[in-house]
């Protein structure tokens, strides 16, 4: 499985520098995103924002998680839900790295 990390490392972290914007920072000041909240209202903004913010550490939950599973008995066997949860696993992670587009 590839692990190479192409986005730019987290933690990222959500920006309230102006009224109107939701900026999304990574490490250091590098701007990853800004949305506009008028078209959703701020609530739905900050939602989309933390989301958003929180991706590098869900996109690394499931790896592990992935990586736990794959130890489990039955793991390589289609029937089974194991294999299920792995293939769904795969399927979220290949889609965040870019190969399930």
């Amino acid at each position: 499985m590839n692990t190479e990390t192409k986005h730019t490392p987290g933690p990222w972290v959500i920006g309230d520098d102006h009224p109107s914007v939701c900026r999304i920072s990574g490490q250091g000041s590098d701007q990853i995103g800004a949305m506009d909240i008028a078209p959703f209202g701020l609530a739905e903004a900050m939602a989309n924002a933390r989301l958003i913010a929180a991706a590098p550490e869900l996109l690394e939950a499931l790896r592990s998680c992935r990586d736990r599973l794959a130890q489990l008995p039955g793991s390589a066997v289609p029937t089974t839900p194991t294999y299920e949860l792995i293939a769904c696993v795969d399927a979220a992670i290949a889609r965040a790295e870019g190969r399930g587009e």
